[in-house]
């Protein structure tokens, strides 16, 4: 476990400490914009499909169930979301209740990435196994699509507000 931690560059430290600091701003009450809410989902949308392409290649069944996941995460939201911890500010930006939630996703994706990563560096067989694979998949294509969850009830709120939403 040591030699795995010394083998392990700097930089996922650095990430590591910039999701605790994230997670933690999360957990309080928060104001922020639709744009920001946005970026921070097409990041971990981003994340998903590099971590999948680098680890698993280009092949169409890894990408696919991406995909499935992040449809069932963003469809689930669409059917069950309320959206009273959510309210809009006179300046146009969104109050956001605190929680530990997107820490805990977002640390689910880092550990997720770093086990691929340590993996591949293991030339480990496992990553030739379909259902890992599929499970590993599914997983990153959920867990990014939460991040949209925010995303839809702004929008529902916006358009209930008369706002024009894109």
């Amino acid at each position: 476990m040591l030699q795995l931690l010394l083998h392990t560059p700097l930089w996922v430290g650095v990430i590591f400490l910039v999701l605790t600091v994230l997670g933690i701003k999360q957990s309080r009450v928060h104001a922020t914009s639709p744009g920001r809410l946005l970026t921070l989902s097409i990041l971990m949308v981003g994340l998903a499909l590099y971590s999948t392409a680098s680890t698993f290649g280009m092949a169409w069944l890894p990408f696919i169930l991406l995909a499935v996941g992040f449809v069932i995460a963003v469809g689930w939201a669409k059917q069950s979301l309320s959206t009273p911890q959510i309210r809009r500010l006179p300046s146009g930006e969104y109050q956001l209740a605190g929680s530990w939630l997107p820490y805990g996703v977002m640390m689910t994706i880092f550990f997720i990435k770093y086990l691929l990563g340590v993996l591949c560096a293991q030339h480990s067989p496992l990553l030739g196994v379909s259902a890992f694979v599929g499970v590993i998949c599914l997983l990153l294509g959920m867990l990014s699509g939460f991040f949209m969850v925010r995303n839809i009830a702004i929008w529902r709120l916006m358009r209930n507000d008369g706002h024009r939403v894109n």
